[in-house]
């Protein structure tokens, strides 16, 4: 082979290298690209297990958007999300159905958050409590409320600006 061939054999071969080469690169940052979108847009997003069983949801509800997490029985058991007016919430629901434990910011800001069991909606709260006692100046009334049942036996621990107090009532048949 003389010396020209073996140019023009290595010239061809140089070229095909660099167009697969280049093929490659091309498809490869096309994928990456198709794989990657810069935004998604839906009006709920499920997300499944590998038997194909919804294990949570993201998704708008009348009163705001909300992120569930669901129980193999499809029961919400966690919920977050915010109300028709953006205060923010979480929800902790028990196997009956009921909340049970809840986190929440009212449209004021002032915080919340409620125990609850199988009798009564409410036994415990902790946070900003509006109350019969006048307010001193801009500081929300805060406490503790505990009640133990549905009758008119309760404890409350109480902050309101510059006063406090504690009321303990039991109310005997």
């Amino acid at each position: 082979m003389n010396s020209n061939a073996v140019r023009f054999v290595r010239d061809v071969l140089i070229v095909i290298v660099s167009v697969a080469a280049s093929s490659a690169i091309a498809y490869r940052i096309t994928r990456s690209q198709q794989r990657r979108p810069s935004l998604v847009r839906a009006t709920r997003f499920e997300l499944i297990d590998g038997s194909g069983r919804i294990v949570a949801g993201l998704e708008p509800s009348p009163d705001g958007p909300r992120l569930r997490f669901i129980d193999q029985e499809g029961r919400s058991r966690i919920e977050l999300g915010m109300h028709g007016d953006e205060s923010p919430y979480v929800v902790l629901i028990g196997n009956d159905k009921r909340p049970r434990v809840s986190i929440r910011v009212d449209s004021f800001g002032n915080p919340n958050v409620t125990m609850s069991d199988d009798q009564w909606d409410g036994r415990l709260s902790l946070g900003a409590h509006p109350s019969d006692l006048p307010a001193v100046g801009p500081l929300p009334d805060w406490g503790l409320f505990l009640n133990p049942s549905r009758h008119d036996n309760y404890a409350s621990v109480w902050v309101s600006g510059n006063r406090a107090g504690v009321i303990a009532r039991s109310k005997q048949k």
